[in-house]
């Protein structure tokens, strides 16, 4: 008896895997269009703009920016949201203020 596996496509959970990792720095996603080489989301930014991001087999891209192609999510976010790198520099404090002991 054959089983149909219901697999998700490789860019779609590679997507959805770095949105989810760097949930502290965006407020959501939603995804638009997926398919075998590319998967793309709707991401509303903590400044509350929403852009669209695409991950293909060059990388992470941005439709709403001319920023070119980025090897990783936390790259594309940096360049395309200044409350990011805010929020995320304060969580690296945090963590490192914990491993000195000095909360």
């Amino acid at each position: 008896m054959a089983s149909t596996l219901n697999l998700v496509p490789f860019p779609q959970s590679e997507l959805q895997r770095s949105l989810s990792e760097e949930s502290f720095g965006i407020k959501s996603f939603e995804f638009v269009n997926v398919s075998e080489l590319e998967a793309t989301a709707n991401v509303v930014l903590l400044e509350g703009n929403t852009i669209q991001i695409s991950l293909t087999s060059r990388g992470y891209q941005s439709h709403d920016s001319e920023g070119g192609v980025f090897e990783t999510m936390e790259d594309l976010l940096q360049a395309t949201s200044p409350m990011y790198e805010t929020v995320r520099q304060r969580i690296l404090m945090e963590k490192l203020s914990v491993l000195a002991g000095t909360q």
